[in-house]
């Protein structure tokens, strides 16, 4: 097991698709934050490219008060077939917000 499954405790899954799952994690290091298993990370380029895309992005982006923070990644197995990316937690009512922004288009 990775040192992100040791330190969080898992509250509630979000939700998942055909690229991984999302839950919602505290741990008394960081707090609340968002941990999305990504899985069969090198199965096809375009999922090793979506991948790379999920951790440069917002690294690159890291202080941008628009930007979803990231935490940190870690893997789950020596081959890197799953990892984990840990983004910082939004509230709910930023979701809220953003889902009533978006859906006007």
């Amino acid at each position: 097991m990775s040192s992100v499954g040791k330190a969080s405790h898992v509250e509630k899954r979000m939700g998942s698709g055909a690229y991984g799952v999302v839950v919602f994690a505290t741990d008394q290091m960081s707090g609340e934050r968002a941990i999305k298993l990504v899985t069969r990370v090198f199965e096809k380029l375009q999922l090793a490219k979506r991948t790379l895309r999920e951790i440069t992005i917002p690294r690159h982006f890291s202080n941008h008060e628009n930007i979803i923070g990231l935490i940190d990644v870690d893997t789950v197995y020596p081959n890197f077939q799953e990892m984990f990316v840990l983004f910082l937690w939004i509230v709910p009512e930023m979701l809220t917000y953003m889902a009533d922004i978006f859906s006007w288009r």
